[in-house]
Parts: C-alpha cells; sequence; structure tokens
C-alpha cells in the first residue's frame, strides 16, 4: 500500500515498530509495559512527521481503541487495519525469528495473539487474513478510497 501511495505521488513516511526499535531506542523487551512505551515513541514520531508529510504509515502492535489516536495525537485521519494471520503464516514467514521452531519458542516470549494478551481492534477500517495464499485479500483501491475519504 505505502509502495502504491509513492507511485500516485505523495509523500509517504512507514514507521514499522520493530524498524524504530532497531534503529533508534532498543532499550526495550516485549512485555505489554514495553510494548506500550514503544507505541507511545512511534506515536510521538508519528506526530512530528504528520506536519512533513501527506502520510504517515505505523505499522505495529497496538493496546489502544481508535480513539486514543485523535485524542493523543492529534490525528484527524485514522484508518485502522487488523491483520489476522494463521499461526502457518506466522511460522512460515517467521522474518525475525520471533517464533523459533514453533509459536512461542522463540527469542521473544511475549507474542500477542500467542502468549500475550492483545486486544483485537473490533471495528478496524479493513481487515487482510495473511495465510500462506499470498497477499492481502482487500484491494489497494479500496484502501486508498477510504484512506483519501478521510
Amino acid at each position: 500500500m505505502v509502495a502504491e501511495l509513492r507511485m500516485d505521488a505523495h509523500s509517504v513516511v512507514l514507521l514499522d515498530g520493530d524498524d524504530v526499535r532497531d534503529a533508534l531506542l532498543n532499550d526495550l523487551a516485549f512485555s505489554e509495559a514495553d510494548r506500550s512505551v514503544q507505541f507511545e515513541r512511534l506515536l510521538g514520531l508519528a506526530a512530528l512527521l504528520n506536519n512533513q508529510v501527506e502520510f504517515v504509515v505505523v505499522c505495529a502492535v497496538s493496546f489502544f481503541e481508535r480513539s486514543f489516536f485523535s485524542k493523543s495525537g492529534g490525528f484527524e485521519r485514522v484508518v485502522v487495519v487488523r491483520i489476522d494471520a494463521t499461526q502457518e503464516a506466522l511460522t512460515f514467514r517467521n522474518q525475525r525469528g520471533l517464533y523459533g521452531s514453533g509459536l512461542g519458542d522463540g527469542p521473544a516470549p511475549n507474542l500477542p495473539g500467542v502468549n500475550q494478551k492483545w486486544m483485537r481492534p473490533e471495528r478496524p477500517d479493513f481487515i487482510f487474513h495473511a495465510d500462506l495464499s499470498g497477499g492481502p485479500d482487500v484491494s489497494s483501491a479500496d484502501f486508498k478510497a477510504v484512506l483519501y475519504s478521510r
């Protein structure tokens, strides 16, 4: 989606939670408290960048409801995307080695939805189903239509 926005000549910044953690301050673990601190950092960085580009895309596990973004970050346009992934897909993709040889036995013992409680967004704008078959099941045109309407 970010690549398509860029192809449409929009200025877009992608803030991946793991990448930001690795690049800036890798002082946190993966506990619920540390994940909340990390998300607050992402939100602050997004707020800073929001005045400089058209779109800031934040990819992170969130423990917050949609209203939190408006109140805390002053964001006018928020699109919430929930990604539902099968355990098979998580284990297969395992790009960061979080799942080890099976679920929950990798270097990150606190995996949301596996062995850590996670607040599942109940009213997302989109739900992507990630499995072994490939790409998202929502068209980029549908996604951009909602994004542009905000």
